[in-house]
């Protein structure tokens, strides 16, 4: 395993090498949208990129003009054949870079495709591995979704050898994407999917050599948490609501699953944080942020005995923040949030998942709320 001072070595030489190249320091504006619209110009306007793209994507696919669409029905990018018998839509790409997938935008945007000519092949691209089976995913209306790593689409755009009439700059802006895209691609692969027997809170060396790039990567690591219990529990039903993100500077992974009308109990791991909590949902009598709201969610945690376990698991002997002492022993974020935690310093990537899947588990089996 590597030490953190090498890997702390390592991601100074990555940052460094972002914080200079000026084409990232114009990307960060934009993020997303600088690459889409990098794509896009590519694929207009140099058959050798169409072509790259093309195989990367949808092999086989015949070559020709094609014409690039950017946020076409709130589609980040698509790709048609330049034909005015309008032959139909090649591919169609939501392209994520430090941001996470979400399987209900994809269902979402599967609707929109519907209404483009033609059957093009979608593309997930993004930094994120979504840990899909054979880096597909179906969402149960007839659309496939492909993943296409940041690193796949350099590797492909790095083989190019464009005509000698190519436009100098372009040549060089492309040069100096696909370099752009390998560091951080390997920044990425680096510290923001960490192995399972891996501390899910990086080091403080290393969030401090990754200075502003720190919440994006506690963002790709609180997804690969993520991830991994999405793959374990299956989430195609949409029954259990996993999601994950960065805040207060560290990341955040929270599970939930509905366990009576308007109410949801699950957790949520907060940096070195572990919440036990019960949610209930706008509509419900005890939402509100009214004291007789705030006791009657407070009772029906207490009755329920949800944050109870706490006590097991890695969970088992660590001191329950607030001690249990009753129906007023809670934290809570009003108007529906009550909780109970424990400190988990130190908590690795597979100790975050098993005991994840333990209380979504326990929720989905439970009859406590009922």
């Amino acid at each position: 395993m590597e030490t953190t001072g090498a890997t702390t070595t390592r991601v100074q030489a990555l940052v460094a090498d972002l914080t200079e190249d000026l084409l990232f320091a114009v990307s960060r504006g934009s993020k997303e949208l600088f690459h889409s619209d990098l794509l896009a110009w590519f694929a207009e306007h140099e058959p050798a990129v169409t072509r790259a793209l093309l195989d990367l994507w949808a092999p086989g696919t015949a070559g020709g003009h094609v014409r690039a669409y950017r946020e076409l029905r709130r589609l980040d990018l698509v790709l048609a054949e330049d034909d005015p018998a309008g032959a139909g839509t090649l591919a169609v790409v939501e392209n994520k870079m430090f941001a996470l997938p979400d399987t209900d935008q994809l269902r979402r945007y599967g609707h929109e495709v519907d209404r483009l000519p033609g059957s093009p092949v979608l593309i997930l691209l993004g930094l994120a591995d979504p840990g899909w089976p054979d880096g597909r995913w179906f969402d149960g209306d007839g659309h496939e979704w492909r993943y296409c790593s940041y690193a796949a689409l350099a590797a492909a755009l790095g083989e190019l050898d464009l005509p000698a009439s190519t436009d100098p700059f372009a040549v060089m802006t492309l040069s100096r994407w696909v370099e752009m895209l390998e560091k951080t691609s390997g920044l990425a692969a680096l510290v923001g999917d960490p192995h399972p027997d891996h501390a899910l809170m990086l080091d403080r060396p290393i969030c401090e050599a990754l200075g502003a790039l720190n919440i994006p990567v506690q963002k790709l690591r609180a997804y690969a948490v993520a991830t991994r219990i999405r793959a374990m529990v299956g989430d195609a039903s949409g029954e259990v609501r996993i999601n994950a993100t960065a805040t207060h500077g560290v990341g955040l992974v929270e599970a939930f699953v509905p366990v009576a009308d308007g109410v949801e109990a699950g957790w949520q791991l907060q940096g070195e944080h572990w919440r036990v909590a019960v949610r209930v949902r706008p509509g419900h009598p005890l939402h509100g942020r009214d004291d007789a709201a705030r006791r009657g969610r407070f009772a029906m945690v207490e009755d329920s005995g949800w944050t109870d376990l706490l006590r097991d698991g890695a969970f088992a002997g660590r001191p329950i923040v607030p001690e249990p002492a009753g129906p007023e022993s809670f934290n809570r974020f009003d108007p529906d949030f009550v909780y109970r935690y424990v400190s988990v310093p130190g908590i690795t990537v597979g100790q975050a998942v098993s005991e994840g899947v333990r209380i979504i588990d326990a929720a989905r089996s439970s009859d406590r709320f009922r």
